[in-house]
């Protein structure tokens, strides 16, 4: 986490096969988020870059994704 609160990447162990060895485990799995956008008053992480094995040398990205558009609604 940056100083001032940003988010700026995460990790967490996901059930999968990255390898598609046929034998499904927790596996390393996260990614930067390498950008910001506000929408409604609310700024959430906007860019991000992901994949397996994320902090270690296995690290393959595979895939990013960019939030353009945000809305939210407030419960009651």
């Amino acid at each position: 986490m940056a100083s001032d609160g940003r988010l700026e990447s995460a990790r967490v162990l996901r059930w999968g096969d990255p390898r598609e060895s046929g034998t499904y485990g927790l596996h390393p799995f996260g990614g930067v988020l390498d950008g910001e956008a506000s929408f409604g008053g609310y700024t959430i992480p906007a860019r991000l870059r992901a994949g397996w094995g994320f902090g270690t040398p296995a690290y393959r990205e595979s895939f990013r994704f960019e939030i353009t558009g945000a809305s939210f609604s407030r419960s009651r």
